[in-house]
């Protein structure tokens, strides 16, 4: 199942954009879940293939798996609200 996972951000947010619900609250949400929902997908995809290659679960991978999504949704969301207005401003 873990191999399956498939991100689903750009279908979900071309969709939202065509009914004009793209800059609502609830298709901010909907974005918001969408992005959580891969990044555990990741996370999950990374534990099993560790799992299949050691035949062992290893939590110090998982621990570091887990702050390194942590730090790169935090540094996405700071940078992102920094150059918002540069990226819009180029659209």
């Amino acid at each position: 199942g873990a191999a399956l996972t498939a991100t689903s951000i750009g279908i979900t947010s071309r969709v939202l954009s065509e009914i004009g619900c793209l800059s609502t609250q609830e298709g901010q949400i909907i974005l918001g879940a969408a992005v959580i929902d891969d990044v555990l997908g990741i996370l999950i995809l990374a534990v099993v293939a560790s799992l299949a290659k050691t035949g062992e679960i290893d939590v110090t991978n998982i621990i570091y798996l887990i702050i390194s999504a942590t730090v790169f949704i935090v540094g996405a969301i700071v940078l992102g609200k920094f150059f918002n207005g540069t990226f819009v401003a180029l659209a």
